[in-house]
């Protein structure tokens, strides 16, 4: 028999039906992380439900965990993607709902990370103020390569302050309980 992968799995040997433990047919198969051999069950084997020994499986799932879960620029693509996406999310009302989505490309984190590191994101353990935060260019537009950049925190603060009094009139006052259209002059 040739040998053939299956996930983290060699197939070695696929045992007669002699070889039958508890209703199931199993199957010799080498674990190609740690070149151990072992003996499974070839239906979990071949579906795809093991990928490898637990050793192999435990450290892949831990570098994986390592290389996204928990870091600040993996935050910010789950962020961007539920204020867009998600209409539970607390910031959707101002994102999905108004019609910002998310580019295609940046589906998925490896893209969006790619694209961050070509533009100069760098990971900095400094002040919060300090840290980069992704920024809209255009803030009618979604994200996407071309309508994004980093600003540190507080520019991007200093930046939106500055969009939300350029589109109230000086001297007006804005009412906190939605009645009307939110804004009453002064004069």
């Amino acid at each position: 028999m040739e040998d053939k992968l299956y996930g983290g799995w060699k197939l070695i040997e696929l045992y007669s039906t002699h070889h039958i433990k508890k209703g199931r047919r199993h199957c010799l198969v080498l674990c190609t992380g740690c070149q151990k051999t072992f003996t499974r069950d070839w239906m979990s084997v071949k579906n795809g439900h093991t990928r490898g020994c637990n050793t192999c499986s435990k450290k892949r799932r831990y570098a994986n965990y390592r290389q996204y879960s928990g870091g600040r620029l993996h935050r910010i693509w789950l962020n961007m993607n539920n204020r867009c996406n998600n209409s539970k999310d607390i910031n959707y009302q101002w994102y999905g709902a108004k019609g910002i989505k998310v580019c295609d490309e940046w589906r998925t984190f490896l893209t969006f990370e790619r694209w961050a590191l070509e533009v100069g994101y760098v990971n900095l353990k400094v002040e919060f103020k300090h840290q980069l935060s992704i920024d809209r260019i255009d803030p009618k537009l979604g994200y996407n390569p071309d309508n994004c950049q980093w600003l540190t925190v507080s520019e991007n603060s200093r930046k939106a302050h500055i969009q939300r009094s350029e589109t109230i009139p000086r001297g007006s006052t804005v009412q906190a309980n939605g009645a009307g259209s939110g804004v009453q002059s002064n004069d």
